[in-house]
Formats: structure tokens, sequence, C-alpha cells
């Protein structure tokens, strides 16, 4: 994730000489002993989610610096309320449904910005596989850098080009690959529904990019 991760941000770490090594324990135990104010525990859930929640945030408000502040924000509402959470859906699920309520409403105060740029301050391209996968090399050499870039911008203005509804179901099922039901479950609409969704999106995404698909 970004440098400040949300594991160091929320000091959730292990202490300094403690060891995570070994089998790590599922999200059961994990939220059994979260529950309890077992912080390490936590700690770990974070360490397991905070990159695929970063990258889903990224992808979904289309900046940086906001998305490192959303998954931060996801968290904590998820440490506060994990004492409330009954365990009906998978904790994952239940995270991104958080993280996407949150990044919706920051869509509504923010207004419809248009994404710059999503290079990360390092200078990694974020849609590098995506764009590769409508159209060009898997990985890039200095040369081809620019045109690389050229089509992430435009990968990435065609997905803000999409409405909320179908940006949030492209990104969710074929930039993180989740299922048809984890999908339905995070965004509370029948399967059905997503599906439709995908279907439409996917179909007007191919004609915003319709000069990387040829």
């Amino acid at each position: 994730m970004a440098e400040e991760t949300a594991t160091g941000t929320l000091g959730l770490g292990p202490s300094e000489g403690e060891s995570w090594a070994g089998q790590a324990p599922d999200d059961r135990d994990l939220l059994a002993q979260s529950r309890h104010g077992d912080m390490t525990a936590f700690g770990l859930l974070v360490e397991k989610y905070q990159d695929r929640l970063f990258n889903t945030t990224y992808r979904l408000c289309g900046n940086y610096q906001d998305a490192c502040e959303l998954t931060q924000e996801t968290f904590l509402r998820a440490l506060k309320g994990i004492a409330g959470f009954r365990g009906d859906a998978k904790f994952y699920t239940w995270l991104f449904r958080i993280a996407l309520n949150l990044t919706r409403s920051h869509r509504r105060r923010a207004g419809r910005r248009r994404w710059r740029s999503l290079d990360q301050p390092d200078g990694t391209l974020e849609l590098a596989s995506q764009a590769s996968r409508l159209g060009g090399d898997d990985c890039p050499g200095p040369a081809e850098r620019a045109e690389q870039a050229e089509r992430n911008a435009k990968v990435a203005a065609a997905l803000d080009q999409l409405s909320q509804q179908y940006r949030t179901v492209i990104v969710l099922r074929d930039v993180e690959g989740l299922n048809y039901q984890q999908i339905a479950q995070i965004v509370g609409v029948p399967v059905g529904t997503v599906k439709s969704r995908a279907h439409r999106g996917r179909l007007t995404l191919r004609k915003y990019l319709a000069d990387l698909v040829e």
C-alpha cells in the first residue's frame, strides 16, 4: 500500500520483539479476539486486507491521498463497530461495505472529479494490469512507459465516466475478482442486478475504450 500503511497509522503492528510467525489464524479467530480488545488480532486483520481495500477505494475515488484516508477511516469504523458485527457475512464483505459507503459519501461531498493521475508517488502504475489486458504488453520497458501511462489515463477516465453503480461493480468484479454473490452482499442488491450492472458497465467501458480494444 502507501508508505503510510493503515497498520502503521493506526499503531496496530506487532510490538517490539513480538512475532506473528507460524500459521495465521482465520478471520473468525481474529474477530473473536478483537471483540475482546486484542489489538494484535485486529492488527492482523488490517495487515491482511489493507492493500486490497486500498486498491478498491483508490479505483473508486480516483485520488491517492483520499484513498489512504478512506482506507484508514474504514478500519477505524470497523474497530469501533466490531463488537456489533454478527458474522452474517464474511468480515471482508462487511469491511468492503463500510469502505464503499465512505467512498460514496466522499464523492458526493467532493463532486465529480476527473482522475488527473493514478500514478503512485513512487512512480508505479496502478492501472498497468488493466491497460495491458485491454491492448498492451504485460511489463512495458522504459521506452513504453509513456505509452502505458497514456493507456492508464484513458482507462481511468473511462472508469470515471461510468455511473457510480456501474463503476463499483466493475471494480469489485473485474479488478478485485469478487464473485457476484459477494458483490451483491457488499452493494446490497440482488445478484441479478449485479450481473446486469456488470454487463452494461462493460459494454459502456468498451465503447469508451474502443481505440484500446480494437
